[in-house]
């Protein structure tokens, strides 16, 4: 699970985060991955990374409705 506070965005720390998942993916011969957010999340920041959304389910997380997103991130350039 990957989190960034709220009093951390806009600092790129989501961006670093998120490449170097890419560089540990990559090194395991990986061209790409798999994740899942949820609605509190920034949804243009995975699309400028070049994600795509291609689930959507509704669930109950401790008591609370809760929508999440699957996303697949194909790389792109990758060896």
């Amino acid at each position: 699970m990957l989190i960034v506070s709220k009093d951390c965005k806009g600092l790129g720390l989501g961006k670093r985060i998120l490449n170097e998942a890419r560089r540990i993916a990559e090194s395991c011969g990986r061209s790409g991955v798999f994740f899942y957010t949820d609605t509190d999340c920034n949804f243009g920041f995975y699309d400028h990374m070049g994600a795509e959304k291609v689930s959507t389910d509704d669930t109950i997380c401790a008591g609370e409705e809760l929508t999440v997103y699957g996303y697949r991130w194909i790389f792109r350039n990758a060896p």
